[in-house]
């Protein structure tokens, strides 16, 4: 499943999604390094979260999760 992206229609100066560009899955609630490959079609608990972005070693790819060798 792809992400659905947050879109926002502010057009502030110096908005993150406007400006920046940032990337915001409304389903899975992923935020730039919390993303993962796929959407897993529901948010992420605080345990994948820490996984996913502080350890580097999960990830969802083509339906299912991944466990991955840990960022050096």
């Amino acid at each position: 499943m792809k992400h659905t992206w947050y879109e926002c229609k502010c057009n502030q100066p110096g908005c993150m999604f406007c400006d920046g560009g940032l990337g915001h899955c409304t389903v899975c609630n992923g935020f730039e390094g919390t993303l993962t490959t796929d959407c897993c079609g529901r948010k992420i608990t605080e345990d994948e979260e820490d996984s996913i972005y502080k350890k580097g070693t999960l990830d969802f790819v083509n339906g299912e999760w991944v466990h991955k060798v840990p960022n050096k």
